[in-house]
């Protein structure tokens, strides 16, 4: 037999007197749930039946309005773009060479892998002063003495979800009291979290500098040549 309006409503009587309750909506023990959609919806969080982030123990939500418990999204990090600006003849004392900035776009999305982008920055240089030994190899400028240059990879913040662009400024230069030519290659990747969905697994720029000078002060060469960027 199907209950009447008046059995509902003694029904709902019972349930309003023996069920913990805020102003809002009902709330089982239990399960640490309500048993209704939560009245604040996905701002709390995308589980619309959870309650004080199943926690009730040690958290009180009076009206069941209050959202900050809900733990951060997980997000993961796509490699959207890369790029060098402003890029200038630079000197300082008996240093010369360039100034520029990489610009590198990301953008992190609500997902269950959770991870960042990562960064490889590798040198390599040929010159006339250097040992054959040492000349032409790729170095990894992530761990080398020159890591202050990432402070604004590292210490930029990193919105979950959104979109931001990172800077990296760089200064690489060359004495110019000694007679030498140097040439500098640059190669920058920045790779996604794996798995994460995202349109480029990797994003990758070169760049080549070439400096010379005769010894006395006099410059001969001083270039400095992006190359484009490429998306894998």
């Amino acid at each position: 037999m199907k209950p009447n309006a008046v059995t509902k409503a003694v029904l709902l009587f019972i349930a309003w007197l023996l069920l913990p309750q805020t102003a809002n909506c009902f709330y089982s023990p239990s399960t640490g749930r309500w048993l209704s959609r939560d009245p604040i919806e996905e701002k709390g969080g995308l589980n619309l039946y959870a309650f004080v982030a199943n926690d009730p123990i040690r958290k009180v939500d009076r009206l069941g309005l209050f959202w900050p418990f809900t733990k951060k999204p997980c997000c993961c990090c796509c490699a959207e773009d890369i790029l060098f600006q402003n890029i200038q003849p630079y000197q300082v004392a008996f240093k010369f060479g360039h100034s520029f900035d990489s610009r590198i776009r990301l953008k992190y999305s609500s997902s269950a892998v959770k991870g960042d982008c990562k960064l490889e920055w590798w040198e390599r240089s040929q010159s006339d002063t250097s040992r054959p030994e040492d000349s032409y190899k790729w170095t990894d400028m992530m761990n080398g003495p020159t890591a202050s240059t990432f402070h604004g990879w590292i210490d930029t913040p990193r919105p979950c979800p959104g979109s931001v662009v990172i800077p990296v400024h760089d200064e690489p230069t060359i004495s110019i009291l000694v007679r030498q030519r140097r040439v500098l290659d640059f190669h920058i990747e920045v790779h996604s979290t794996p798995l994460c969905p995202c349109k480029w697994r990797m994003v990758l720029i070169t760049a080549k500098q070439i400096l010379e000078v005769d010894g006395s002060r006099q410059i001969l060469s001083q270039e400095f040549v992006p190359g484009l960027t490429k998306y894998f």
